[in-house]
Protein backbone atom coordinates (compact mmCIF):
# COMPACT_ATOMS: atom_id res chain seq x y z
CA UNK A 1 0.00 0.00 0.00
CA UNK A 2 1.17 3.30 -1.04
CA UNK A 3 1.30 6.24 1.32
CA UNK A 4 2.14 9.83 0.91
CA UNK A 5 4.25 12.11 2.55
CA UNK A 6 0.96 13.77 3.98
CA UNK A 7 -0.18 11.24 5.18
CA UNK A 8 2.53 9.60 6.84
CA UNK A 9 3.33 13.35 8.63
CA UNK A 10 -0.66 14.21 9.88
CA UNK A 11 0.02 10.81 11.85
CA UNK A 12 3.10 11.67 12.74
CA UNK A 13 2.28 14.42 14.20
CA UNK A 14 -1.33 13.09 15.85
CA UNK A 15 1.35 10.52 17.28
CA UNK A 16 4.09 13.33 18.90
CA UNK A 17 0.78 15.75 19.75
CA UNK A 18 0.07 12.36 21.83
CA UNK A 19 2.88 11.46 23.17
CA UNK A 20 2.88 15.31 24.72
CA UNK A 21 -0.19 14.69 26.50
CA UNK A 22 1.33 11.69 28.54
CA UNK A 23 4.78 13.59 28.95
CA UNK A 24 2.57 16.48 30.74
CA UNK A 25 0.25 14.12 32.63
CA UNK A 26 -2.26 15.73 31.26
CA UNK A 27 -4.13 12.56 30.22
CA UNK A 28 -5.60 11.51 34.52
CA UNK A 29 -9.58 11.49 33.01
CA UNK A 30 -8.34 8.38 30.89
CA UNK A 31 -6.67 7.19 33.67
CA UNK A 32 -9.80 7.52 35.87
CA UNK A 33 -12.08 6.00 33.20
CA UNK A 34 -10.05 2.76 33.35
CA UNK A 35 -9.94 2.56 36.94
CA UNK A 36 -13.80 3.07 36.47
CA UNK A 37 -14.78 1.05 33.81
CA UNK A 38 -16.31 -1.95 36.10
CA UNK A 39 -18.82 0.71 37.79
CA UNK A 40 -19.23 1.94 41.13
CA UNK A 41 -18.05 -0.05 44.38
CA UNK A 42 -21.03 -0.53 46.99
CA UNK A 43 -21.22 0.10 50.66
CA UNK A 44 -23.94 0.23 52.22
CA UNK A 45 -26.47 2.29 50.42
CA UNK A 46 -23.47 4.64 48.88
CA UNK A 47 -21.74 4.06 46.21
CA UNK A 48 -17.96 5.48 44.86
CA UNK A 49 -16.05 5.49 42.24
CA UNK A 50 -13.20 2.80 42.06
CA UNK A 51 -10.62 5.88 41.42
CA UNK A 52 -11.53 8.10 43.94
CA UNK A 53 -11.47 5.31 46.32
CA UNK A 54 -7.97 4.91 45.45
CA UNK A 55 -7.02 8.36 44.91
CA UNK A 56 -7.75 8.87 48.59
CA UNK A 57 -7.13 5.77 50.60
CA UNK A 58 -3.69 4.93 48.61
CA UNK A 59 -2.46 8.36 46.74
CA UNK A 60 1.08 6.73 46.53
CA UNK A 61 -0.70 3.72 44.64
CA UNK A 62 -3.28 5.77 42.32
CA UNK A 63 0.04 7.77 41.34
CA UNK A 64 1.98 4.57 40.21
CA UNK A 65 -0.57 3.42 38.66
CA UNK A 66 -0.89 6.53 36.48
CA UNK A 67 2.69 6.36 36.14
CA UNK A 68 2.49 2.67 34.63
CA UNK A 69 -0.65 3.71 32.70
CA UNK A 70 1.42 6.10 30.98
CA UNK A 71 4.91 4.57 30.89
CA UNK A 72 3.20 1.43 28.77
CA UNK A 73 1.09 3.94 26.12
CA UNK A 74 4.63 6.39 25.87
CA UNK A 75 6.64 3.47 24.66
CA UNK A 76 3.85 2.14 22.31
CA UNK A 77 4.30 6.35 20.86
CA UNK A 78 7.87 6.49 20.95
CA UNK A 79 8.09 3.34 18.87
CA UNK A 80 4.92 4.31 16.27
CA UNK A 81 6.85 7.78 16.27
CA UNK A 82 10.30 6.50 15.31
CA UNK A 83 8.40 4.12 12.74
CA UNK A 84 6.94 6.92 10.88
CA UNK A 85 10.03 9.27 11.03
CA UNK A 86 11.51 6.53 8.93
CA UNK A 87 9.06 6.03 6.84
CA UNK A 88 8.61 10.03 6.57
CA UNK A 89 11.97 10.06 5.32
CA UNK A 90 12.57 7.13 3.15
CA UNK A 91 9.33 8.55 1.33
CA UNK A 92 11.05 12.10 1.23
CA UNK A 93 14.19 10.73 -0.21
CA UNK A 94 12.11 8.77 -2.82
CA UNK A 95 10.58 11.78 -3.72
CA UNK A 96 13.69 13.78 -4.35
CA UNK A 97 14.87 10.89 -6.60
CA UNK A 98 11.75 10.68 -8.92
CA UNK A 99 11.57 14.84 -8.66
CA UNK A 100 16.11 14.43 -9.94
CA UNK A 101 15.18 11.87 -12.11
CA UNK A 102 12.27 13.53 -13.64
CA UNK A 103 14.29 16.45 -14.32
CA UNK A 104 17.25 14.68 -15.83
CA UNK A 105 15.33 13.57 -18.54
CA UNK A 106 13.91 17.03 -19.66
Amino acid sequence: MFRDIDTVQDELDEAKARLNVLENNENEDEYEAMLDEEGPVQVGCLSFDPSAILRELDPTAYACGFSDFNDAEQSELMDKVKELEDELEELKKEAAAEKEGTSDSI
